[in-house]
C-alpha cells in the first residue's frame, strides 16, 4: 500500500495487489494528525495466485473459501481495534473465467455440495493416482536409447529390424489402449456415482464484487490455443470504479501464438482499475 499523501482518498489498484490511497489508510492501522490521532479508514489488501490445474476447480474454491475467510477474520479485528470501516481489495490470477463458479463465489453465490465443480476432485484423484500406469519421462529416454541401439545393431539384418519395429508397435498399441480403458473406466464411474462436497457459504464473509466485468476484457492469459481472461481485481461494494486498464488487440500477438514474445515478456496481461470510495 503506497499513502501519497494526497487529501482525498481515491486510489488505484492492479493485479499485483499495488494500491495508492490518498486517505492514507493501510492494513496497519495508519492515523491521521488531523483527527486527534485517530485512524480514519482501514484498507486490506490481498493478492493470491490460485492452483492453475484444469481439474482443480474444486481446490480453488476451497482456495477462494480459505482467503474470504482470512480477510473476513481481518476485517473483524481491525475494526475492533480501530473502531473504524474496513475495505478491501483483493487481486490476483485466479485460473478461473468469469463463467465458473468460483468467480460467482466471490461475487456472493453459494456452492452448493452437490456442485458439478466437486466431480472434479474425482477426477483429479484418478489422474494422479494412475500415473505410476504410464510410461514416465524416463521410460521413454530409455525405451527410446533401446530403440537406436537395436537400429544400430541391425542395420544389415532387416528381419530383425522388421521384428523390432513390430514389437515397438505392439507395445505402444498396448500402452494406449492402457490409457484408454483407464480413462473409460474413470469416466463411468463418475457418471455412475455422485461425488458431494462442502456446501460454500457466501453469505458469512465480506461482500466483494469484481472491478472488471464480462465483456471488458477479453483475455489475459494466452498460451496457445488458450485464450481466457483469469485476473480479476475484486473490491469492497463502498468502492466506485472510474477507470479501468483495456487489454491489448489481439492481432498483435497472431503471428507469436501467444503472449509471451518479443513485446511482452508474460504469458499474463496486467489489469488496473482507478478507485473512489
Amino acid at each position: 500500500s503506497n499513502n501519497s499523501g494526497n487529501s482525498n482518498n481515491s486510489g488505484n489498484s492492479n493485479n499485483s495487489g499495488n494500491s495508492n490511497n490518498s486517505g492514507n489508510s493501510n492494513n496497519s492501522g495508519n492515523s491521521d494528525s488531523n483527527n486527534n490521532g485517530r485512524t480514519k479508514n482501514i484498507l486490506l489488501i490481498g493478492n493470491t495466485h490460485f492452483y492453475f490445474h484444469s481439474l482443480a476447480t474444486h481446490i480453488r474454491a476451497i482456495q477462494s473459501y480459505c482467503i474470504l475467510y482470512l480477510l473476513e477474520k481481518l476485517k473483524n479485528e481491525y475494526k475492533k481495534k480501530y473502531l473504524q470501516n474496513v475495505y478491501v481489495i483483493l487481486c490476483g490470477d485466479f485460473n478461473t473465467n468469469f463463467d465458473s463458479e468460483v468467480f460467482s463465489f466471490f461475487e456472493g453465490k453459494n456452492i452448493n455440495s452437490n456442485s458439478d465443480l466437486w466431480l472434479d476432485s474425482k477426477l483429479f484423484k484418478e489422474e494422479y493416482q494412475n500415473l505410476d500406469k504410464y510410461p514416465n519421462i524416463l521410460d521413454l529416454k530409455k525405451n527410446n536409447n533401446n530403440n537406436n541401439n537395436n537400429n544400430n545393431n541391425n542395420n544389415n539384418n532387416n528381419d530383425n529390424n522388421n521384428n523390432s519395429n513390430n514389437n515397438n508397435n505392439n507395445n505402444n498399441n498396448k500402452t494406449k489402449k492402457q490409457f484408454d480403458d483407464n480413462t473409460s473406466d474413470v469416466s463411468k464411474d463418475i457418471e455412475s456415482n455422485v461425488t458431494n462436497g462442502p456446501f460454500l457459504n457466501r453469505k458469512q464473509f465480506l461482500p466483494l464484487y469484481s472491478a472488471y466485468k464480462k465483456g471488458d476484457i477479453t483475455y489475459t492469459n494466452w498460451n496457445n490455443n488458450f485464450i481466457e481472461v483469469l485476473d480479476y481485481i475484486f473490491v469492497s461494494p463502498e468502492f466506485k470504479i472510474k477507470k479501468k486498464l483495456k487489454g491489448l488487440n489481439k492481432n498483435e500477438f497472431n503471428k507469436y501464438k501467444g503472449l509471451v514474445s518479443p513485446i511482452h515478456p508474460s504469458d499474463h496481461l496486467p489489469i488496473a482499475v482507478e478507485i473512489e470510495l
